[in-house]
């Protein structure tokens, strides 16, 4: 395969996925934080990850400015040096698509993109879609002086920007819906009281973090978790009297999860 005729199937503009290569197995898609130099290892590994989830067999690269029509694509196995070999000779803008034709990613100094079927992406962005586009909607904010491409990307993934009342409405891949998660297996006897304080507080902080936006009775919820363990030692051995036990713990969290 020629490299023009591949570029020509995958992609729709040089920084965009073409419509009909998305419908193709219901594709979905997610931007990524570009590497800190070049094209390197961590946006390599999402691909081969993908890759051999789907046991695609090999790998298609090929760059994706300035290239002629008759560029044979190059053919790698799914092996990171190999890979990283053949994107270093391929320029600044790179395309990866198994051989399959299943998944893809789009790597620009930029920013990258990800799309593929269900399976493929489990494995390429265990993150979750929308982890993936929090995180990226950050990052272009911060940068969308010196880089307003990676800004424009970002609108095309307004999830980041979302925000949630109820918990059915919640992702399961953010962290509001860790939060929610641990609740309900702390209610359910599924997670101690100590590791749910631990687990919970570090996804609050990962949900301020990133701009995840509740409101009205879900953050009343999320604030009640919050006031009981602040009543709440998480070493017993420095629980004091009028501290919440685990059962007291247990119980205000049930009383969140019901409101």
């Amino acid at each position: 395969m020629k490299k023009r005729e591949l570029l020509d199937r995958v992609l729709a503009t040089p920084d965009s996925f073409s419509a009909s290569w998305l419908a193709e197995g219901g594709k979905h898609q997610a931007p990524l934080l570009p590497d800190q130099k070049g094209i390197g290892r961590r946006t390599v590994e999402r691909m081969l990850r993908g890759t051999r989830e789907v046991s695609a067999g090999h790998i298609l690269v090929t760059g994706v400015d300035g290239v002629t029509g008759e560029e044979p694509v190059g053919q790698v196995p799914p092996l990171q040096d190999d890979v990283l070999a053949q994107v270093a000779r391929s320029g600044a803008a790179v395309l990866l698509v198994t051989a399959d034709f299943g998944g893809a990613l789009l790597a620009r100094p930029e920013f990258g993109l990800v799309a593929g079927t269900a399976p493929f992406l489990r494995a390429a962005l265990p993150e979750g879609f929308h982890r993936a586009c929090a995180e990226f909607d950050r990052y272009a904010r911060r940068v969308r002086h010196e880089m307003p491409s990676a800004a424009a990307i970002a609108e095309r993934f307004p999830a980041a920007r979302a925000s949630w009342e109820q918990a059915k409405q919640v992702p399961a891949d953010s962290h509001v819906g860790e939060q929610l998660r641990l609740m309900e297996a702390l209610v359910h006897g599924e997670v101690s009281g100590p590791d749910f304080a631990r687990q919970w507080l570090g996804a609050r902080r990962s949900s301020l973090e990133l701009g995840e936006r509740t409101r009205g009775r879900l953050t009343r919820a999320l604030d009640e978790v919050f006031y009981a363990l602040e009543d709440y030692a998480i070493d017993p051995a420095q629980r004091e009297p009028g501290d919440l036990t685990d059962e007291g713990l247990r119980e205000r969290v049930a009383s969140a999860l019901e409101h």
